[in-house]
């Protein structure tokens, strides 16, 4: 006699900070394991976490983690980073950027949000992203400043 166990979806949370989900049906996710090195563009990649070594740009992904033994080098642009490797060129971190214990940074980067923990390292340029000013009423509506 059989059991009938029913199969049920693992659900994973969604939040800043939390590990890359490996095998979710987002897709689209590579990992350049340790001693790995990979030259070149990476344009579709939803997560991309490197544990080797990657040389080259990454664009627009959502997530982008290098592991304590993986190294970057080049560009990349990311919704959420987190750094507990190494990184040299210019990071662009749309949303958060976390810089762990073990993590390094050399070059430029552009945030809105940063965490930095204990340990972690920014050695070069560091921009945050501002809200555009507001236009005051007159400049936007030329019509009005106008007088008779």
């Amino acid at each position: 006699m059989s059991r009938y166990l029913p199969e049920i979806p693992k659900r994973h949370i969604d939040l800043p900070g939390a590990p890359l989900p490996v095998g979710d049906n987002k897709g689209n996710h590579l990992i350049v394991g340790r001693g790995i090195s990979l030259k070149g563009d990476i344009t579709v990649c939803n997560a991309l976490l490197v544990e080797g070594n990657v040389a080259g740009t990454l664009e627009n992904a959502r997530q982008f983690k290098i592991a304590g033994s993986g190294s970057f080098e080049g560009t990349a642009t990311a919704d959420e980073a987190q750094i507990f490797g190494l990184f040299r060129g210019t990071l662009v971190a749309n949303h958060i950027l976390v810089v762990k214990p073990t993590g390094r940074i050399e070059g430029t980067v552009h945030y809105r949000t940063i965490e930095i923990e204990l340990g972690g390292i920014i050695d070069g340029c560091v921009h945050v992203f501002t809200p555009a000013p507001e236009e005051d009423d007159d400049a936007a509506n030329p019509d009005s400043a106008q007088s008779e």
